[in-house]
């Protein structure tokens, strides 16, 4: 009802993280050249898919809500995909351990 809705305290919106970075030249990733912004989703055998952000200082994690809007943003689109469809990368484990970010704050 109405008034349950009304009782309960907002939270904060939900918006893609700011990267000022986005679009610059990241790492190599799977053998593939990669961008700032760009999302990427690690599946480790058994166990369910993570997603992670390219982040200037490297890969940070995401909810999956979170990896939704930054692929929704326009200017991930625009800027780390170079216009094309953003969608989540597939890379292994290893590019998460050699490429991990030093810090995950701000992120969804």
């Amino acid at each position: 009802s109405a008034a349950f809705l009304d009782a309960l305290a907002p939270g904060p919106d939900l918006a893609p993280p700011d990267l000022p970075e986005r679009g610059e030249a990241g790492p190599e990733l799977g053998g593939a050249p990669t961008r700032v912004g760009q999302v990427f989703e690690v599946t480790v055998p058994g166990g369910d898919s993570t997603y992670h952000l390219l982040r200037a200082d490297g890969l940070a994690p995401l909810t999956r809500t979170g990896a939704a809007l930054v692929l929704g943003d326009p200017a991930t689109q625009k800027d780390a995909y170079a216009g094309e469809s953003p969608t989540a990368r597939a890379v292994g484990a290893d590019a998460l351990r050699r490429h991990r970010a030093t810090s995950d704050a701000g992120l969804p």
